[in-house]
């Protein structure tokens, strides 16, 4: 909110051409102002075609060859469905909060989506298909990312954090049949899934060290034991993200 507020306020002086005068503090949503003039009406208007511009972003493919795009839809970004190439979307959630991203199980007309609430980035997954209603994977108090999944679509792994704590978690659960999550991983660092071996025996991970350090590891599914990957590598070639072959290396 504190960008496009200072965008409209910076074109309203390029308009009048005059210096802000002193003018009594206001309270803008969560923004206490001193010193700010009000903006005209005609000023507000004009810019909204630029605050509220309308985007459609791919998510993934379903199934059938139909498609789920995140579009916003009034002041939220939701889930669209389109059926056929050309075709119109259909519009699939409509809740208050806007939805993060959204990725399908793989054999399956489902698929997971990621939600926080009030822009918290505390983000919660959810299933669903593209009519009911979304079940959720995760719990309040934790913060929900990078789902992947096994070939056949039954594991998804995922990265947990919970609020007060350094330590990171990789989760796994059938997301077919729900059920309580089982910890594949736990780290005092941020760690993340990238991807999981077709034989659903391995799974990669990335542990982030910092924002130019990134290390890449296998784990071993049945043991929980994890082995990084080519060790000696330096820092800055680094991958960010692996994909596993079909192979299985």
């Amino acid at each position: 909110m504190i960008k496009p507020l200072v965008a409209t306020v910076a074109l309203f002086a390029l308009a009048t051409g005059t210096a802000a005068q002193t003018v009594p503090t206001q309270q803008v949503g969560s923004a206490t102002l001193s010193g700010v003039p009000s903006i005209p009406v005609e000023v507000r208007e004009a810019v909204q075609r630029y605050q509220n511009s309308r985007a459609a972003q791919f998510e993934d493919w379903l199934p059938d060859g139909s498609m789920l795009i995140a579009t916003r839809f009034g002041a939220t970004q939701q889930l669209h469905h389109v059926a056929t190439p050309g075709g119109a979307r259909t519009q699939v959630t409509f809740g208050a909060e806007p939805i993060a991203a959204a990725t399908t199980i793989p054999r399956s007309d489902r698929f997971v989506m990621t939600r926080d609430t009030g822009g918290d980035e505390w983000f919660q997954l959810y299933t669903r298909s593209l009519t009911g209603v979304a079940t959720p994977v995760t719990e309040a108090g934790t913060r929900n990312q990078s789902p992947v999944f096994s070939k056949d679509g039954a594991l998804m792994a995922w990265a947990r954090a919970t609020k007060g704590s350094a330590a990171y978690a990789i989760l796994g659960v059938d997301p077919k049949t729900g059920g309580n999550p089982r910890r594949l991983y736990q780290s005092d660092g941020a760690v993340a899934p990238a991807d999981i071996a077709p034989d659903a025996a391995r799974l990669i991970f990335v542990r982030s060290l910092s924002n130019r350090e990134d290390q890449l590891f296998e784990l071993d599914l049945k043991t929980g034991k994890a082995g990084r990957i080519a060790p000696k590598a330096d820092a800055a070639s680094m991958p960010t993200h692996a994909i596993c072959r079909a192979d299985g290396s």
